[in-house]
């Protein structure tokens, strides 16, 4: 990189510590009035003003975010290093994003209105369902157990489910997410307690441990190169086959240009395949270009008709395993 351009990429990091040094302080300032069941009219001024401080911070942190990323690419030849780097901001952007929610919902509890007894018995009951954790429904939802690959998957089920369900409250989606945890993912939250505040410290802590793509992009492409090679048999070779399309959806979702990408991805399917397979396919390696689409439909007939010869009939793809989350028996809400 230029000396012109070196001077402006440190530039733009020592801009980057000042920012987060600003948020931290003002959210700092502003989370110390959580613990206080009033207060004073200054005190509500002074938190929602840190909100909007903090707003404009954030959307100045996420620019920078995305001009430094740009920058890396040029100045960071090591490829871990250039990696560790985009990580970790990332990671800061979703955390400051969750206190900032934080903050949000906060607020929007000091606004909501105080209604006096004697107007709650004016007016009707409300027709809106009540939960408690001890009676919250039975729903058939997957687990996760921390395997990044498998997050937006999971994550799209719950929300579809739970998540955007406007009727049930944040305390009771933090207990029916909490209960679809396992290992790893489960560890990770580990201490935190049904509320509806803590909800969105769950998701966020979570988005910032497995959700994020660039540690999904990078998961799947080493889920190709560590992929059992087959045997001749039909069932293996199915398997192989499910696995590498799981891994090439999953990183076509996340806008990955899969043909762009086959002068990398065939070779290594090449690699595992038996040779017989691959003379019967057609050897990608002796045409002018390489041609992921085509190569995979040729795998795909030549399974299907070993399939047939064997008298065997697999399914394309794998079936996601369920649990049925039963809540435990909490008080209510």
């Amino acid at each position: 990189m230029p000396p012109k351009q070196k001077a402006s990429f440190d530039k733009c990091v020592q801009e980057r510590k000042q920012l987060r040094r600003s948020f931290t302080t003002i959210f700092n300032e502003a989370s110390s009035h959580f613990s206080k069941t009033t207060l004073t009219d200054d005190e509500i001024a002074l938190v929602k003003g840190s909100l909007d401080l903090l707003r404009t911070t954030f959307e100045e942190m996420r620019t920078l975010e995305r001009e430094l990323k740009a920058m890396a690419l040029e100045e960071m030849k090591d490829e871990a290093e250039q990696n560790d780097f985009l990580d970790e901001g990332d990671a800061v952007v979703l955390k400051s994003k969750g206190k900032l929610t934080k903050l949000e919902l906060f607020i929007s509890k000091l606004e909501k209105p105080v209604v006096s007894l004697q107007a709650s018995t004016l007016e009707p009951p409300s027709t809106r369902p009540t939960f408690s954790q001890s009676k919250l429904p039975e729903l058939n939802l997957p687990t996760f157990d921390g395997n990044i690959t498998e997050w937006f998957g999971f994550w799209e089920r719950f929300q579809s489910q739970v998540g955007n369900s406007p009727d049930l409250p944040n305390a009771a989606k933090f207990t029916y997410l909490m209960g679809q945890l396992r290992g790893e993912a489960l560890a990770t939250v580990k201490g935190l307690i049904p509320s509806d505040m803590n909800y969105s410290i769950l998701q966020t802590t979570l988005q910032e441990n497995f959700g994020l793509p660039r540690r999904i992009i990078r998961a799947h492409v080493l889920n190709l190169l560590k992929m059992q090679k087959p045997t001749l048999l039909a069932s293996s070779l199915r398997q192989f086959y499910n696995a590498l399309m799981g891994d090439i959806r999953s990183l076509e979702s996340l806008n990955i240009d899969i043909a762009a990408c086959a002068p990398f991805i065939v070779p290594i399917i090449e690699d595992k395949l038996p040779g017989k397979v691959l003379s019967s396919i057609g050897d990608c390696g002796k045409e002018v270009s390489f041609n992921l689409k085509g190569f995979i439909e040729r795998l795909k007939t030549y399974i299907t008709r070993e399939e047939q010869a064997a008298g065997t009939n697999w399914p394309t793809s794998p079936k996601a395993t369920l649990a049925v989350y039963k809540p435990p028996p909490h008080t209510a809400l």
